[in-house]
Parts: C-alpha cells; structure tokens; sequence
C-alpha cells in the first residue's frame, strides 16, 4: 500500500474541508428556498431576499471565506424580521 506524503494529505484535506463547507453553505440556501412559504402579497420581497441570499453564498463559496455568508445571513434575518429591505 503506498503512503501519501505529509503535504498531500494535509492539502486535500483542506480541500475537502473546504468543499464541505460550500457544500453546506450553498445546501442552506437551497434549503430556506424549498420551505420557504410566503403569505399573501410576500413572494416578490421573499424571492428578492432568497435571491440575495443565494448571490451572497455564490460570492462566499468564490471567495473561499465565511464572513460574507455570515453577513447576508444576518441580513436575510434582519429582513425576515421586518427589518431594512436591500
């Protein structure tokens, strides 16, 4: 059986990590989208924010890095709320 070298192994397993982690991410938003149920007269602000929300994990997952995934889902949150509309 051969071994992998020290590096290999640490970099693919960073990159699974990392392909984990976007997986989860873009998983969310495919989640909130299918169980999403608006009321009467909400699907256009409920699509305007799943929309940013999707944009928002595409530019997270470009990225490599969780903060702007956090921040748009902070503001998905706040818009849910009845918070400011972006």
């Amino acid at each position: 059986m051969p071994l992998a070298d020290a590096a290999d192994y640490d970099a693919a397993f960073a990159s699974l990590r990392e392909a984990e982690t976007h997986a989860s991410t873009l998983e969310a938003v495919v989640r909130r989208l299918a169980l999403t149920r608006p009321g009467a007269g909400e699907w256009e602000r409920i699509y305007r924010a799943l929309q940013n929300e999707a944009q928002c994990a595409l530019r997270a997952v470009s990225r490599a890095r969780s903060t702007p995934t956090a921040r748009c889902e902070a503001d998905f949150s706040n818009r849910e709320r009845g918070g400011a509309h972006g």
